[in-house]
């Protein structure tokens, strides 16, 4: 995966249409809460992953890969961008 800085990320965020922008809005204030808010850092978030990844395998939260594509592209269809 190719790092971005701020600038690239603000001129990607700029080229989004306006309808969207609610939606990114929305998802930045989740990911504040999500990660920053709860001790996230860079160096630990591979691991904080990996732990959740174990967490729903030893709950049953499992779905398998056939459903996920169902999910994903009924979504898509749904999602009015």
């Amino acid at each position: 995966m190719s790092s971005i800085n701020p600038a690239m990320l603000h001129q990607k965020i700029d080229s989004l249409p306006e309808t969207l922008l609610q939606e990114v809005d929305k998802y930045i204030d989740f990911l504040k809460v999500k990660f920053f808010e709860n001790g996230y850092n860079a160096e630990n978030a591979n691991i904080l992953l990996i732990k959740k990844g174990k967490d729903n395998i030893d709950n049953n939260r499992l779905i398998s890969h056939a459903e996920a594509r169902r999910r994903i592209t009924n979504y898509i269809e749904n999602k009015n961008l």
